[in-house]
């Protein structure tokens, strides 16, 4: 009896010794790559129901993680909380840290097939910069007093009253598209049907 046990043993270790150095062999010989697809759907679970998804209108937590998805900033934070390049590709700052210049990308197009452009970039700083404006007040306050200027189609300069170490923190806010929304007053844009059906 305990010979016939140990040939049972000896024959099931033996087959699963076999099993993995196919497992092993195959997993050497072959690899996958997942590529992505353009188009589909994104799918992701939130509590609550967006009130607002235009980006300088914001009221609540999903609506932040919402707009997050959909627009972009000149910059954005990396996961580990450094400022990176966005819609912005480079910037540069004065000797003086008080002058960015921002040279944006000139391969973004918004939903509807228009190309971005340092035009939707001052207009948004416009938005901000009014004084009707009451979104995010801690974000327009760094605006108000910042002079703003376009360069050239793809490139803004914005000048400080003075040096502002943690400046480009304050650059990750979405960008508004001025060719659907620059014909509205800074008061009626938190309720237009944009705020419900963005354009990013």
């Amino acid at each position: 009896m305990a010979r016939y046990l140990r040939w049972q043993t000896l024959i099931a270790a033996s087959g699963i010794m076999l099993f993995l150095s196919v497992l092993v062999s195959l997993s050497q010989n072959s690899t996958t790559t997942l590529v992505a697809q353009r188009g589909g759907t994104y799918v992701e679970g939130v509590v609550g129901q967006p009130a607002s998804l235009n980006p300088l209108f914001l009221e609540n937590q999903t609506d932040h993680d919402i707009a997050a998805l959909v627009f972009s900033g000149l910059t954005r934070l990396s996961v580990d909380g450094r400022i990176e390049p966005d819609l912005a590709r480079t910037w540069e700052i004065s000797d003086d840290q008080m002058t960015y210049t921002f040279h944006l990308r000139d391969d973004v197009f918004w939903h509807d097939g228009n190309p971005f452009s340092a035009v939707d970039v001052l207009y948004t700083i416009r938005v901000l910069q009014d004084f009707t404006y009451d979104g995010d007040l801690a974000l327009a306050e760094v605006w108000r007093t910042a002079r703003v200027e376009m360069v050239d189609p793809l490139t803004i300069r914005v000048t400080l009253p003075q040096p502002y170490a943690p400046f480009l923190s304050f650059t990750a806010f979405g960008i508004l598209p001025e060719h659907l929304l620059g014909g509205f007053s800074v008061a009626e844009l938190p309720h237009l049907p944009f705020s419900r059906h963005p354009i990013g």
